[in-house]
């Protein structure tokens, strides 16, 4: 077997069907990336793996620094907490800071 380095892990190529604006979760199979740059449609772009963002959340979800976060496909939603990914849903990667009730961002570590 050999193997040929083709990019670093941190930043996936991707070439989206519509176009994709900067800070926008891109679900690519089972991976979870992030447009760290707004992509046009059919240019070639990229998704961030790796890395700390601040994302939006629903005002009302409680969980510990460490917790999991996943991605709800189906309503473009992100849900914390948990130990495994449930039915449906992808991992993005971890909580960095505790999220309170009020809190209406997660500052997540990608791909963890």
């Amino acid at each position: 077997m050999s193997a040929t380095f083709i990019q670093n892990g941190d930043f996936l190529d991707y070439i989206p069907m519509v176009d994709v604006p900067q800070g926008a979760i891109v679900v690519i199979g089972n991976l979870v990336g992030i447009a760290h740059r707004a992509i046009p449609a059919g240019a070639l772009g990229s998704i961030a793996l790796t890395g700390v963002y601040d994302l939006t959340i629903p005002v009302g979800a409680v969980a510990g620094a460490g917790d999991p976060v996943f991605y709800d496909p189906a309503v473009s939603q992100l849900v914390v907490g948990g130990a495994g990914a449930p039915p449906g849903l992808l991992r993005v990667g971890l909580l960095v800071r505790p999220l309170t009730a009020l809190d209406t961002t997660l500052r997540v570590l990608l791909g963890w």
